[in-house]
């Protein structure tokens, strides 16, 4: 199973227009995928440079592995500019923060994603990855949400919510710290 998550700069007009653009590039050089999310990315920044004059990308993709006879999956990994994910795992009740290797933006031609990171994950184990949208949240005093309330906010949820719920209430706790009904930035998790 292959999945991208990526983020345009900017917002507006061409930003969305960046964004359908991106989407198309990428699911087609998903036809192409040969279980290297470092080639996956660099082909897709190949097809983006000169397509988007005003900006950049970042992005991550990866995939799992078949499972395990003891219900373990390998997660492969590679970003571009997409360099924090958070794991839950199942058996200490922990989330632990993720430092994946160096990687550069995409949208120019001497950058670069990131060398594969392959993490193991175990049954009831959870991966989030997520947008800068979410820590960048910040209040009407200018504080972002930031990474250490995202870290408390997954480890209060993880243990006993669905994984939608657990969304759901990320998502929420971002708003509502803003103090805003509206989005500053492109939330995904």
């Amino acid at each position: 199973l292959l999945f991208v998550m990526s983020d345009v700069s900017g917002h507006g007009a061409t930003a969305a227009f960046y964004t359908v653009l991106l989407k198309y590039l990428t699911s087609n050089s998903a036809k192409y995928y040969h279980h290297d999310p470092q080639a996956f990315l660099n082909d897709v920044n190949q097809e983006i440079i000169g397509k988007i004059t005003n900006g950049f990308v970042t992005g991550l993709a990866g995939h799992f592995s078949p499972r395990a006879k003891d219900g373990s999956r390998k997660l492969h990994l590679s970003h571009a500019g997409h360099r924090q994910i958070l794991l839950f795992r199942a058996s200490t009740k922990a989330i632990e923060l993720v430092e994946l290797p160096n990687g550069t933006i995409m949208g120019f031609p001497s950058c670069g994603a990131s060398d594969p990171h392959t993490l193991t994950l175990t049954v009831g184990d959870r991966f989030y990855a997520f947008t800068d949208g979410v820590v960048e949240a910040s209040n009407p005093a200018g504080e972002e949400f930031g990474m250490t309330r995202l870290i408390e906010a997954f480890k209060q949820l993880s243990s006993s919510n669905s994984l939608q719920e657990t969304l759901d209430t990320i998502h929420q706790s971002a708003l509502t710290f803003s103090e805003s009904n509206d989005q500053q930035d492109d939330v995904s998790i």
